[in-house]
């Protein structure tokens, strides 16, 4: 597991994560999975972004700009608030990394969690402003330029597909094609179930 997803992944615990279930209305074991499932998939979706010049000083000027991390210093009081002023945010986030993809990533991961395509789709716009203030985070206090915070981003991304080839491979067909294309869901299942002990160790 990569450390920008542990460092994510140690904030989502206790009250956060009954925050996330009472606004879904799911149980906490369908709330952990469809994170687990979530949170690589927005890594992958902000790395492939961040994968041109262009696309690199965007999310650079963005993260300086508008994600300093400080949503992590209370992370349930931020899904308790609903995202407080920021509620719109991880919408914006969402049109932006993910665009004629976002339909296909809604039902890959609510597949993994058992969930339906508009409540993982709720559940990625709430966490997709967390993954963003986790690299904001990092950014402001390691100092990153924008080619420091590309490499980072490759590391992180690679660390996934390293610790865990087959549930990369998933996260990346998500991404790598659009429409509605049919998933293998006992696959995907598994997956889910797989991801989950790693993503919230106990």
């Amino acid at each position: 597991m990569s450390s920008l997803l542990d460092l994510i992944g140690d904030q989502l615990t206790g009250s956060a994560t009954q925050q996330i279930s009472q606004q879904l209305g799911l149980d906490e074991t369908q709330t952990k999975t469809a994170i687990a499932a979530a949170l690589p998939t927005l890594l992958e979706a902000v790395g492939r972004q961040a994968a041109t010049p262009d696309g690199a000083q965007g999310l650079h000027q963005a993260l300086a700009k508008d994600h300093d991390g400080s949503l992590l210093d209370n992370v349930a009081g931020f899904f308790q608030g609903g995202g407080g002023g920021r509620a719109g945010l991880g919408e914006g986030i969402l049109g932006h990394i993910l665009g004629s993809k976002r339909q296909r990533v809604e039902q890959g991961v609510g597949q993994m969690a058992g969930v339906d395509a508009a409540t993982s789709g709720k559940l990625l716009s709430m966490l997709a402003p967390i993954v963003m203030g986790a690299l904001g985070k990092q950014q402001r206090q390691q100092g990153f330029g924008v080619d420091q915070l590309t490499d980072f981003i490759g590391k992180q991304r690679q660390s996934v597909a390293t610790g865990d080839p087959q549930s990369a491979g998933i996260f990346q067909k998500l991404l790598d094609q659009d429409g509605d294309g049919d998933f293998d869901v006992s696959d995907m299942m598994r997956l889910g179930s797989s991801f989950i002990g790693r993503m919230f160790k106990k």
